[in-house]
Parts: C-alpha cells; structure tokens; sequence
C-alpha cells in the first residue's frame, strides 16, 4: 500500500512539474512549431552606460521592427532611423532594453548614472586647492581625494547632496 501511494505521488508530481512546464513555455505542446527561447542573458559587451540628462546613439545592424524599454522613468529610446535609437537617460537606475529587427533580438541593460563630471568642475572652482575626485555608480555620486579643511569637506558634501 504505501508502495502504491508512493508511486502515486511520484506520478503527480511528474504530470504537475510537466504541466508547468508546458505553461512556461519551457517545452511545446506536441504537435506545435517549436519557436527558440529567449535564453541569451545580457554580458558584459551587452551593457551600456548614459549620464542622467544626456543622450547617446545606438546602431543597430538591421532595420528596427520593435524597441522597448523595461522602465521608461529611467530611460527614453526614440528611433531615429530604421538603424538607430537614441536613448535618453532620463533618472539614475537600470533597466532594459530590447532591440528588434531581422530576426534578430538584441538585449541590453542600460545603467544611467549621475553626472559627476558636472559636480566634479562645480567642486574644483569653488575648491581649487583641494583634492576632490567625484565618481558615479547608478544613482550615488562617490566623493574621495584629501581636504585639508573640515569646513570644505562639509560643503562639498552638501553640494553632492543637491545631485
């Protein structure tokens, strides 16, 4: 008895982890044409990097038929011609990007960080003696470098508060 039970359950487990599967899209129903899976994960040649604020120019080797962006408070992508796309970073953050034309799906993540060029010549002229260095990851802005002054440090804190 429990070897039948055992069975059983062993036999619903496999129809369920099936049916599941079959709803995934993870294998076809028979008898259906077989599309290929998006299985391509985003690499490191796949990421693409926009200051908030500012705009860049993507080529796309084939006409575009679709773009579509993840989330559109981060990033802005404006077809320009049938091979380009400009994107526009919008607010700091991640989000994706795909690319369609030709049979082709390209996949990107796009990371818009802060401008910390702009806070790092605001800081060099009203600080010119000190050591300030600014760098952006995603939505931080990262201060280093020396200040002799802790008056100076404070307001250059202040500053990249307002970023």
């Amino acid at each position: 008895m429990i070897r039948g039970t055992a069975n059983l359950i062993c036999r619903a487990l496999i129809v369920a982890a099936l049916s599941a599967a079959m709803m995934a899209g993870i294998a076809p129903a028979r008898g259906a044409a077989q599309e290929p899976a998006l299985s391509e994960q985003p690499s490191a040649e796949r990421t693409l990097g926009v200051t908030a604020g500012k705009s860049a120019i993507l080529s796309f080797p084939q006409g575009l038929n679709r773009v579509s962006v993840g989330n559109p408070e981060v990033l802005d992508a404006v077809v320009l011609s049938p091979r380009e796309v400009l994107l526009n970073g919008k607010a700091p953050g991640v989000t994706s990007l795909i690319l369609s034309g030709g049979g082709t799906n390209r996949i990107y993540d796009v990371i818009v960080s802060n401008d910390a060029q702009l806070l790092q010549g605001r800081l060099q002229a009203m600080f010119p003696d000190e050591s300030i260095q600014v760098s952006a990851d995603r939505d931080l802005l990262v201060l280093s470098g020396r200040i002799n002054d802790p008056y100076v440090a404070q307001r250059a804190l202040t500053m990249a508060r307002t970023y």
